[in-house]
């Protein structure tokens, strides 16, 4: 952030609470000055790490950053190969990312995205499919793809509670992942009865209003997961199901 600018905020006390920032135009400005498209990411990486710095030092409370969109991986592979360099130049760990796939995204050229995506899972990102179950498209790309993680859409996990048929195909899903040795994650938990049904069915990991409402700072907690399932409370936002006694972290451990 340039001097001048940070000091009028420090002067006027003109801060904001949040400021959220759409990343685009590393291609134009690459293409303006005639140089590569990598070239343009590297300077957009920089220009992130001023953002990052002048945002700290003139106190903003909340910085988000909207950093990649489904157009990032239908990209040629060469640049995909520059932009993933790019995570270990600022020392961030490729398996900390992951990249999710939601069925209400309109999926044009699928030979394409089974590309890139292969490719960014061989890079140590993993791919998440999301919104399972909530419709057709999502179980389409399941049995044309390797997800890492798969999370189940909430009305198939409730469903699951109260339908055979649904708890079937709950099981089928489990199972598939089980194959890809992949986490499966229930979405939308917001009953001891559902709790119990997904832990029976040897779902990994979940979250919903049950586990914790969402919270800005989540804790790690020691949860006893046979008090919730007969009423009790818990304060941590996603949960592992394994023993009855866990360390819950504020993601699922995948």
């Amino acid at each position: 952030m340039a001097d001048d600018l940070l000091q009028r905020l420090r002067v006027h006390g003109a801060v904001p609470a949040h400021v959220a920032i759409i990343m685009d135009g590393n291609g134009r400005w690459a293409k303006g000055r005639s140089l590569p498209r990598p070239l343009g990411h590297h300077a957009g990486m920089t220009a992130v790490r001023e953002v990052v710095e002048g945002s700290l030092a003139a106190g903003v409370g909340v910085l988000t950053l909207f950093a990649f969109s489904q157009e990032n991986w239908q990209r040629p592979p060469r640049e995909i190969d520059a932009l993933m360099s790019l995570l270990g130049r600022y020392s961030i760990a490729p398996e900390r990312v992951v990249i999710e796939l939601t069925e209400r995204e309109r999926v044009d050229d699928l030979n394409r995205l089974q590309a890139n995506l292969g490719a960014l899972q061989r890079h140590g990102l993993r791919i998440a499919a999301d919104d399972v179950g909530a419709g057709n498209a999502g179980l389409r790309l399941l049995s044309q793809m390797r997800f890492d993680i798969v999370k189940i859409d909430l009305s198939l996990v409730q469903d699951g509670a109260e339908r055979d048929s649904s708890r079937a195909v709950l099981r089928s899903l489990r199972e598939l992942a089980a194959r890809w040795h992949a986490t499966v994650i229930a979405e939308g938990l917001e009953t001891a009865s559902q709790l119990r049904m997904v832990r029976e069915l040897g779902v990994a990991a979940g979250q919903g209003f049950l586990l914790a409402r969402p919270m800005p700072q989540p804790t790690l907690l020691n949860v006893d997961l046979g008090a919730l399932e007969s009423g009790g409370m818990i304060m941590s936002r996603n949960l592992s199901f394994g023993e009855p006694q866990l360390s819950a972290p504020p993601v699922s451990p995948i």
